[in-house]
């Protein structure tokens, strides 16, 4: 029976992997999404791994010459258990490749806000203050009030950014 299992990379050689393994005839799925990267205060949407060293290989052990996988260029390891490959839940690499859009790109959830909800800051100039969420502006912005100075601002804060307040 075809299952997946989970190939353990070396250190960013999720891409070598998949080309040897894709050479030695293995069905292969990397899973990626959008990321935002910052760099010297410019923003750049880049290509990212959603399980960052971890691909998956479908595989028939009872045909297939599944310890070549250890061998290949990029891998460290197939994971499993007692020196067998164990498989993934039927379904389970399924369900990912089912959130992926038109471009293969897995689709992120968007994260729900409550208005009134305090949320902290996790990065930027506002670093660590807590602030009550007043209303989303796009897609990737949202309207924090802060209380600074003894009064209270509004501020567009990044949505990857905020973390709820406990």
């Amino acid at each position: 029976m075809n299952a997946w299992y989970v190939v353990y990379t070396q250190p960013q050689s999720e891409r070598r992997a998949l080309h040897h393994l894709g050479k030695q005839g293995y069905e292969t799925y990397f899973p990626s999404y959008r990321k935002i990267r910052r760099h010297a205060r410019r923003e750049k949407e880049v290509e990212a791994p959603l399980f960052p060293r971890y691909l998956f290989v479908r595989l028939e052990l009872s045909s297939q010459k599944w310890q070549a996988i250890n061998h290949t260029r990029g891998v460290n390891r197939l994971i499993g258990l007692n020196g067998e490959p164990a498989p993934l839940p039927e379904g389970a690499v399924e369900e990912i490749q089912a959130r992926q859009d038109d471009t293969g790109m897995i689709e992120m959830a968007e994260p729900e806000f409550e208005k009134g909800r305090p949320y902290r800051i996790g990065n930027g100039p506002f670093e660590d203050l807590t602030g009550i969420f007043a209303e989303r502006i796009d897609k990737h912005r949202v309207v924090l009030l802060l209380n600074l100075l003894g009064r209270q601002i509004r501020i567009d804060a990044p949505v990857r950014a905020l973390i709820p307040a406990v």
